[in-house]
C-alpha cells in the first residue's frame, strides 16, 4: 500500500506564486489531501493519515459515520485537525473531533 508521491505546493503571497515540491510516502488509498505549515493529511472514508516532518500517524474513523470534511486549526502555536462526521443511518447525528497534531 506505501506510495511515494511527488506534490507541487503552490502558495500566493502578495500576488506571487511560490512553487515547492514534496515527496512524501502515503499508506492509504486516500481521495482527497490538505496541506498547511508542513503538515499533510491524506483523507480516505474511514481514515486519515497525518504525515509531519517528525511522525506519521493514523486516524481511524467510526465505521458507522461518514466522512464529511476536515480542516487544519491554529491555536496557542498548536496544530489541530478538525473532522465533520455524520451518521450513515440518522443525518442529524453528527460530530467533530478535534485531533491535536504532535
Amino acid at each position: 500500500k506505501n506510495k511515494q508521491y511527488n506534490l507541487n505546493i503552490v502558495k500566493c503571497y502578495n500576488n506571487n506564486y511560490i512553487s515547492n515540491e514534496i515527496h512524501v510516502d502515503i499508506d492509504i488509498n486516500f481521495y482527497n489531501i490538505i496541506y498547511e505549515k508542513n503538515i499533510l493529511a491524506a483523507i480516505d472514508e474511514n481514515e486519515i493519515e497525518i504525515i509531519t516532518e517528525k511522525s506519521k500517524e493514523k486516524l481511524l474513523l467510526q465505521k458507522e459515520y461518514m466522512y464529511c470534511g476536515v480542516s487544519f486549526f491554529r491555536k496557542n502555536n498548536e496544530m489541530f485537525l478538525i473532522v465533520a462526521l455524520t451518521s450513515k443511518s440518522c443525518l442529524e447525528d453528527s460530530k467533530l473531533i478535534l485531533y491535536k497534531i504532535e
